[in-house]
């Protein structure tokens, strides 16, 4: 686990190790048992105890994870009547043991397979994502239960543009919240509304670079946005070593916003640059969106190797361990 300070053995008491020594005999027991009665076929409430004392103590033994749900199957074919309670109880076990382990796969997959038998109340899971998510932000199985929970339920989905909006705003080097924005973007908006909510994303983004220039989960979402709204000339951003990016059938209109965004982010990135002149994502950025500025005629051939060979000069000072990834442009 992150942030979990390794205990020196020597510094162990035989008094702690008698006492762990005890602990593991009782867990190999346990484990034992657990897979005698599967091996039976043993579907019984006794079956169901012995599987929660064993994930109690290791959550991880994803065989008791899946030997509870053939027990569980048992009952819910056997008694029918209590399969809603039986969802309740489980769901209860999972959320007590989370703690342990908040980014247990073993966890999300069976607390999936519970609501997948549709007797749960939904509402109650989005609480459980927003008070984990409240634990910690960038807990990626957490956010993709969320979009399950979501895509199964009544909630708004302008509701959850507003959801990682708040996330990013406590935190903005949160990886899963722009992925889940990106995701929600053409879903929600699409033609000029979806152009108009782009131009206001490049915004949004923007408070993000001031605030954190060297945290990278923005900038990629920048290079996201830039792929949406002028992708046909701004193939650098999307793929650095194909220069020869075809408009295809976008119209004259189309052509002329994307070109203008992307003179006004050079022009964004280029006085962020003269803030954070040693931040490599602002360098890089400005680079790729120099060469994009090329291809559409903006800047000449002459300029553009000057401006590229000084820009990557100092990229392969700040980040040497990725100087060959400079070459290739």
């Amino acid at each position: 686990m992150h942030n979990r300070a390794k205990q020196d053995p020597s510094l162990v008491s035989e008094a702690e190790l008698a006492d762990r020594r005890k602990k593991i005999a009782r867990y190999c027991r346990l484990t034992s048992k657990a897979l005698d009665l599967r091996r039976s076929h043993t579907n019984s409430e006794d079956a169901l105890k012995v599987c929660t004392t064993v994930l109690e103590i290791n959550p991880e033994f994803y065989t008791m994870w899946n030997y509870r749900r053939e027990i569980l199957l048992s009952f819910f074919q056997s008694r029918p009547d209590d399969k809603a309670s039986l969802c309740s109880s489980e769901l209860d076990f999972v959320e007590r043991s989370l703690p342990k382990n908040p980014k247990s796969y073993n966890m999300w997959h069976h607390r999936v397979w519970i609501i997948n038998h549709d007797t749960s109340d939904l509402d109650r899971e989005l609480d459980l994502c927003s008070r984990m998510l409240n634990l910690d932000a960038r807990n990626f199985h957490c956010w993709d239960y969320r979009r399950f929970i979501v895509k199964k339920s009544s909630k708004s989905l302008l509701d959850e543009m507003d959801f990682t909006t708040q996330k990013i705003e406590q935190n903005f080097s949160n990886y899963s919240a722009w992925h889940y924005r990106s995701s929600l973007l053409p879903i929600l908006f699409e033609g000029e509304s979806l152009q108009k909510k782009l131009d206001s994303e490049f915004e949004f983004v923007m408070q993000a670079f001031y605030t954190e220039p060297s945290d990278q989960s923005a900038w990629l979402y920048h290079r996201w946005l830039l792929a949406r709204g002028a992708s046909h000339i701004i193939t650098p951003i999307v793929d650095p070593r194909n220069q020869n990016s075809d408009p295809g059938d976008l119209s004259a209109s189309d052509s002329k916003r994307a070109k203008k965004t992307l003179l006004r982010e050079l022009s964004v990135c280029a006085e962020l640059l003269e803030e954070e002149p040693n931040c490599k994502w602002v360098i890089l950025t400005t680079a790729l969106l120099t060469s994009a500025a090329h291809q559409i005629g903006h800047i000449s051939s002459e300029v553009l190797a000057e401006k590229l060979k000084a820009y990557f000069l100092q990229l392969k000072k700040l980040d040497p361990l990725r100087s060959m990834y400079y070459d290739d442009f």
